[in-house]
């Protein structure tokens, strides 16, 4: 055992070479730690902003309909219709803490892919077994990010993300009642996606437990 980690294949260290994905193991989960607990947060702070819990206040009021020949009563606005809060969160208070987590979400995603495109290499450089697995994993991981991105508030395109503003999510349940395959498409896009996204990184997680445990058994540690 001492002869196969003391001299890996074109003068590679092994055992260097296994300390360092040790090394990229334990960021890769503190990555994966940060991605859960903000897509989370993400989808808590959907369900509160669609189930009402905090609604911002309507700039231009609300006014019922008059009796012909009546005239309408001015409503101050900062009266009519004041947003709900809850345990004193305002629709600001979302804004920007959606702000923050996307920012966040966004830089974890890149640093979970860059931590596996490197342990990915060291695998295949130092033949440490277990290359079929972190490979998935990988391109999972790619898959993931891209998922991420909100390309429409970049290319002005039809293609969404997983990232969302709020003000994004306010004007999408405003227009989600309009008919049943709008509905659809909006649940799709601020459940449906998170879903996908969710089950990816836990499987790219599985195949990483499989990359570990293919490598132990190849340099016969297990």
């Amino acid at each position: 055992m001492s002869e196969r980690l003391d001299a890996g294949p074109d003068g590679v260290d092994v055992t260097d070479s296994l300390e360092a994905t040790f090394v990229f193991r334990a960021w890769k989960n503190l990555f994966f730690f940060i991605l859960i607990l903000c897509m989370l947060l993400i989808q808590g702070i959907f369900w509160v902003t669609d189930l009402g819990l905090v609604t911002p206040p309507d700039p231009n009021g609300v006014q019922a309909a008059l009796p012909l020949g009546s005239e309408p009563a001015v409503v101050s606005t900062s009266e009519s219709a004041p947003g709900n809060t809850l345990y004193g969160i305002a629709p600001g208070h979302l804004d920007l803490a959606l702000g923050l987590i996307n920012s966040v979400t966004f830089l974890a995603a890149v640093l979970y892919c860059l931590t596996l495109m490197f342990s990915m290499m060291i695998s295949i450089i130092s033949r440490l077994g277990g290359i079929r697995h972190v490979c998935r994993a990988f391109f999972l991981s790619m898959i993931v990010l891209v998922f991420l991105i909100p390309w429409h508030a970049f290319l002005e395109s039809s293609v969404l993300g997983v990232l969302f503003s709020h003000e994004d999510l306010v004007q999408s349940m405003a227009a989600k009642q309009a008919s049943l395959h709008v509905t659809i498409l909006y649940y799709a896009r601020f459940c449906g996606y998170w879903v996908v996204v969710m089950l990816m990184l836990f499987v790219s997680q599985a195949r990483l437990g499989r990359w570990s445990r293919a490598m132990q058994r190849r340099l016969e540690i297990v």
